[in-house]
């Protein structure tokens, strides 16, 4: 398989050389690269699986802190064209990152795209099948690694399974997937369509263990799913017993958010003239994972609330008690629990008039 042209710009008899499903990630190719003018290489067919990239870097984010400091090595088992190894090696958070693929031509793209970015995390490419090849790496590094699995999903076809079957991943049904990774490494993250059935994540761990699920949004809408399996203080999961606890979207405009609403507060009652810098002193002391303070979608006005995002539920508690009715830019504000629904109507979360209630304006 060739690898397609980089193209500086796009005119009338240049366009027909992708193919038309190609030619429509091509049209969205600086939110998948940002350095793509820099001279990013791509197969046909890597285009359908690359991550956009401020989804692999807060995926990377995510990895981080959900595994123990003595894991120090990532294995990225399905490379592609380096989109999520490059997020990795620029997060700075391993001794090094192992990117593996089957296809020498992607894996040629992927070589050059991470010098583009020039990453300080030393990369080591194995040419190589998840299947054959991942369990023969040395023990000293399976000892310390973690797994990061992006398996192909089969094609844009799956967007229309209104529930994705998990097993039609040819050849990487996720029981025999997941089997096979756990023989290199005790904590693994899968990458998975956002439909994704919750049912069958569940089933993989034994009785009373859980998974946690966090869907990745961009610009409104979900992209897709990853399910965190492991030992880890800040996993906020689903359980093989309540699959379904986990059906609802993250919806940040631009940046990957946790799928967890008992980590999500609404900031109520908040002064037109507060900056996320604001907020952030605001919230001192607590580990902040995002943040979104909404404005009106044309003229960007302030709304007169945010929606702020913490790391663990016991901290979104404690932050409901001691800074609710407190001071944030000579307001009081306050400060609860999201909505699973995070209606932003007339009537819901993102009515302010609803403040009245709580608080009279000072």
């Amino acid at each position: 398989m060739g690898i397609t042209k980089v193209c500086k710009s796009i005119i009338d008899d240049t366009k027909f050389q992708f193919r038309l499903t190609v030619f429509r990630y091509w049209q969205q190719r600086y939110d998948i690269f940002s350095k793509y003018d820099g001279g990013i290489w791509m197969t046909d067919d890597a285009w359908f699986g690359i991550t956009p990239e401020p989804v692999a870097n807060k995926i990377a984010e995510h990895v981080a802190q959900f595994t123990p400091a003595n894991k120090t090595i990532l294995i990225d088992a399905f490379s592609g064209a380096g989109g999520s190894t490059i997020a990795f090696a620029k997060s700075n958070r391993w001794s090094q990152v192992i990117a593996m693929d089957h296809e020498p031509n992607v894996m040629q793209c992927a070589k050059h795209n991470a010098c583009i970015y020039q990453t300080d995390t030393p990369i080591m490419w194995v040419l190589g099948d998840v299947y054959e090849d991942l369990p023969t790496l040395p023990a000293s590094a399976r000892k310390s690694a973690v797994v990061f699995a992006s398996p192909p999903w089969g094609g844009p076809g799956y967007r229309s399974d209104e529930v994705f079957n998990l097993m039609t991943m040819h050849p990487y049904p996720i029981k025999q997937l997941y089997e096979t990774l756990r023989k290199v490494a005790d904590h693994i993250v899968l990458y998975l369509p956002r439909t994704s059935d919750l049912r069958q994540l569940a089933a993989l761990v034994g009785e009373g263990q859980k998974i946690r699920v966090t869907h990745y949004c961009m610009w409104g809408a979900s992209k897709a799913m990853c399910a965190f399996i492991g030992p880890s203080e800040h996993t906020e999961e689903i359980s093989r017993k309540e699959p379904s606890t986990a059906n609802g979207v993250a919806n940040d405009q631009r940046y990957a958010t946790s799928l967890d609403h008992r980590t999500r507060l609404y900031l109520g009652g908040l002064a037109s003239t507060a900056t996320e810098e604001d907020v952030r002193e605001f919230f001192e002391g607590y580990q902040i994972l995002s943040m979104d303070i909404r404005t009106k979608s044309r003229s960007k006005t302030r709304l007169g609330y945010a929606f702020v995002e913490l790391i663990v539920p016991a901290e979104a508690e404690r932050a409901v008690k001691e800074l609710s009715g407190k001071e944030l830019c000579q307001r009081k504000v306050l400060v609860q629990p999201a909505r699973k629904h995070d209606s932003t109507g007339e009537n819901g979360e993102g009515d302010p008039t609803r403040l009245k209630k709580k608080f009279k304006r000072q």
